[in-house]
């Protein structure tokens, strides 16, 4: 009887016993994981609910919108025009009542309302005048310069002319007479002087002082309108 002697075969398997990982490094593969799959997760349309809650918003904020401009529209058109402009002038100030209209026309065609059109008109208005009385005063300066260096009234002879225009005037001018040359300045007016100057010296006259006397002095008419001269 023979004896069989078995040899044990080895294998080229890996017997190697892999190290248990740690804590640490658990997590670390964990988070990794998670992150990975929340990058590559797809976005989430909203929900219905979402959907119309975004919506009620979006047409809210129009309708706000829509209703801020009417209403500033409704304001703008509330603040035009007037049917008829009242302009209220300053104390013991009267503006002319067709220049008033004529701005009036003005105002209207730029749909001005009442206070902006009060405000312009009471703003221009005092510089308008001042400009009106300084044209005024210039213009009598000027009268004024041309009396008082007129050869035949003005000069050496201007005391004597104007006690004779004053003389003419206060005999056969009325009070509305003397008060309109006073008002427009007239009566500083060269050849307003020199009229009355001469009607002055003609009541100087004998016979011309309590009416006619002599045929050969001349009649109050000539002396008014006649302009004679001395």
């Amino acid at each position: 009887m023979s004896t069989t002697e078995t040899t044990p075969q080895t294998t080229n398997e890996d017997t190697s016993v892999a190290a248990p990982q740690t804590s640490e490094q658990g997590l670390e593969q964990t988070g990794g994981e998670q992150e990975g799959a929340t990058e590559n997760k797809p976005p989430q349309a909203p929900t219905e609910e979402q959907q119309s809650g975004k919506n009620k918003n979006e047409s809210g904020g129009q309708q706000e919108e829509g209703a801020g401009d009417k209403q500033q529209q409704q304001g703008e058109e509330q603040k035009g025009a007037p049917e008829t402009y009242e302009i209220e002038a300053p104390k013991g100030v009267t503006y002319d009542a067709e220049v008033m209209g004529k701005a009036s026309e003005v105002f209207r065609e730029l749909n001005l309302p009442n206070d902006a059109a009060n405000k312009i008109v009471n703003s221009i208005a005092p510089a308008i005048a001042e400009a009106q009385a300084k044209q005024i005063k210039a213009i009598r300066d000027q009268w004024e310069t041309a009396f008082k260096t007129d050869p035949d009234i003005g000069g050496d002879k201007a005391d004597e002319t104007l006690a004779m225009s004053a003389k003419g005037r206060d005999a056969f001018g009325s009070d509305a007479l003397k008060q309109l040359l006073e008002d427009t300045g007239f009566g500083s007016h060269p050849e307003f002087i020199r009229y009355f100057a001469a009607v002055g010296r003609a009541t100087s006259d004998d016979g011309m002082v309590g009416g006619r006397s002599g045929g050969n002095s001349p009649s109050t008419s000539d002396v008014l309108y006649d302009h004679p001269t001395s």
